[in-house]
């Protein structure tokens, strides 16, 4: 029998873990994992480099569904034009404000979808032809909101006249009206210009962390009163 010595024992060792052994092994291992982790962070990298991010606080409240988006300019991705063509209306909740997009014979609108008077959900309201104008009438309190302008509407009479009669009238713009983008087969809105200010902002600002089933709640309160 012939006898190794310590150095020849410690060659034949690593010999052995260099030719694929454990000592192989671990290092491969460790070199897949570095791969995994570099084409995860490429990937990552590629995410944040994208000229198209996701919004935060995103809460899409109909019957169509999709990713809402921000794009570089602004403007705001609310869905395909053909989805809210079906579905005729779309709550979009972009960093918390709520806003209403309906489309209503032919056209698109949007705006916040909190009423001015009281933040009734204008998205379960119905839409009605007043005095030849488009309006949506919100389900709490049977307000008159113009789908075009924003304008809140009523009937009332001129006491001056001999025979008064009830006229349909205005009470000025009182709920924001949102900017509609049609583009590529996309409905994008405008982001809000906050320097100048309207009833609604109020409810908006208040019901921003409100989710749909408080606003449920809320609305079958209401119609019991």
């Amino acid at each position: 029998m012939t006898s190794q010595s310590g150095s020849e024992r410690e060659q034949r060792s690593g010999s052995l873990h260099s030719n694929g052994h454990p000592a192989a092994t671990a290092r491969s291992s460790v070199s897949v994992f570095d791969t995994r982790a570099h084409r995860k962070e490429q990937k990552q990298n590629k995410e944040r480099q994208s000229p198209r991010c996701c919004a935060k606080d995103v809460d899409l409240c109909s019957s169509s569904t999709g990713t809402v988006e921000m794009e570089p300019d602004g403007l705001i991705l609310i869905g395909k034009e053909d989805d809210i063509k079906k579905s005729r209306r779309v709550t979009a909740k972009v960093n918390g404000r709520e806003v209403v997009v309906f489309y209503h014979e032919g056209k698109f609108h949007a705006m916040d979808s909190r009423c001015y008077h009281e933040g009734g959900p204008l998205r379960l309201g119905e839409i009605e032809d007043i005095n030849g104008q488009a309006c949506i009438v919100c389900p709490w309190h049977k307000y008159k909101i113009t789908l075009e302008t924003g304008e809140g509407l009523y009937e009332g009479i001129n006491p001056l006249e001999p025979s008064p009669t009830p006229q349909w009238q205005s009470k000025g713009v009182k709920q924001r009206i949102h900017k509609v983008t049609i583009d590529n087969g996309n409905v994008y809105v405008s982001p809000p210009d906050l320097s100048v200010s309207f009833d609604s902002d109020y409810f908006a600002d208040k019901y921003k962390n409100s989710g749909d089933l408080a606003m449920e709640k809320q609305s079958n309160s209401q119609a019991a009163e």
